[in-house]
């Protein structure tokens, strides 16, 4: 139906103070509603953006934090050792033990504060690119992985768009880019060849992947708080938030905060209508069920897990810049969940350059959208 939710969207931002009774009636009559109004929903959606960046958390630390502080103790304690080994200092330590874990906790402190500073979220921006927000009931809100600041949205979601009869937004958030990370290896290259190992330790921590692990733990909480905050875009629409790779796991942050705030607020609570997981670049640390039962409707197996088996870039490198996990991480093995539905895709993921080792679900999109048919409730196009 056309424009289905025109009316009851122009009340809502009347009684929220976005939107006079004349300005509403002059939109009406210049037959421009439809456009004038997405224009307002996206100014309101903008400004509740703006507010939940700016009361973001602050101070917690993460596991990610102790890993990157390892990783930076580590290279501070070998640096160190090196150092004395090949150039004491005229005023030995009083003993080499002290010495290198003093320079050690020197460098794991300096990574802990450089990844609560890089953690802050300085640019999130949710941006509408397809559907019509006047009438389509299904809204899907996208998240992209690492390296894919600024990427057409279209790349990974097109199928979606074009199958089904849904409003689809994308979260742009500072996810890193090529420049970005071209860049980090030259800045290495020329500290290691000053021989700046301080540097590098801090430099270790602010890595563009770190960076935008980091960051994807703050993007979910802000998102939770967005949706909290009852925008008209959204309103009275089942929502669907889908992640690829790291966009996963700013999914994953927020259930967690959007799980805690329905808690505590029932009242006011938002629910979800289905999360779709592709690739998630995140090692869960429970199976999901307490947290369902406080964002979705109902007991149905609402998380849909698309993973691959044939996924080497979580297998192994995920595997490896996180220190070893013991267990993998959920885009690559079956959530044991009651509350989550799996569907394995390596049949059509060979790990090969061209799907990124298994890792980029861009070509089998189509496919993806056609087993989720299986699942899912979304009015097709």
């Amino acid at each position: 139906m056309a424009g289905r939710y025109l009316a009851a969207d122009a009340a809502d931002l009347i009684a929220k103070g976005q939107l006079t009774q004349d300005e509403w009636q002059a939109m009406q009559r210049d037959g421009g509603a439809v456009v004038h109004l997405r224009t307002r929903m996206m100014a309101q959606l903008e400004r509740e953006t703006e507010a939940a960046i700016a009361s973001q958390p602050k101070d917690q630390v993460l596991e990610s934090d102790v890993v990157a502080a390892v990783g930076g103790a580590l290279w501070g304690a070998a640096s160190a050792w090196l150092k004395s080994a090949t150039k004491p200092p005229h005023e030995a330590p009083a003993s080499t033990t002290s010495f290198l874990w003093s320079t050690a906790k020197e460098a794991a402190l300096k990574s802990m504060e450089t990844s609560q500073k890089i953690r802050r979220v300085e640019f999130l921006k949710l941006e509408h690119y397809c559907g019509d927000v006047a009438s389509a009931e299904h809204v899907i809100i996208t998240v992209n992985g690492f390296m894919t600041h600024g990427a057409d949205p279209s790349a990974n979601w097109a199928a979606f768009c074009e199958r089904k009869h849904v409003a689809c937004y994308v979260v742009q958030w500072e996810a890193g880019s090529e420049a970005e990370w071209n860049d980090f290896v030259g800045e290495s290259h020329a500290h290691l060849g000053a021989g700046q190992e301080d540097a590098i330790a801090s430099h270790f921590t602010g890595n563009p992947w770190n960076k935008a692990q980091n960051k994807a733990t703050q993007v979910g909480h802000i998102l939770a708080d967005v949706l909290r905050s009852q925008p008209t875009a959204l309103r009275g629409r089942k929502v669907t938030l889908m992640g690829h790779s790291l966009g996963g796991a700013v999914i994953a942050s927020l259930l967690e905060r959007l799980s805690a705030q329905n808690r505590a607020n029932p009242s006011t609570r938002f629910l979800l209508h289905h999360v779709v997981l592709f690739a998630a670049a995140f090692v869960p640390e429970h199976n999901f069920t307490a947290v369902a039962a406080d964002v979705f409707p109902d007991a149905r197996r609402r998380i849909l897990n698309v993973y691959s088996t044939q996924d080497h870039v979580l297998l192994h490198l995920f595997w490896a810049v996180n220190l070893h996990k013991q267990r993998p991480a959920a885009g690559c093995v079956a959530i044991a969940s009651p509350t989550v539905e799996n569907i394995d895709v390596s049949a059509h993921l060979p790990a090969e350059k061209g799907t990124l080792f298994g890792h980029s679900y861009e070509g089998i999109m189509g496919v993806a959208c056609d087993k989720l048919d299986a699942f899912w409730d979304l009015p097709n196009a």
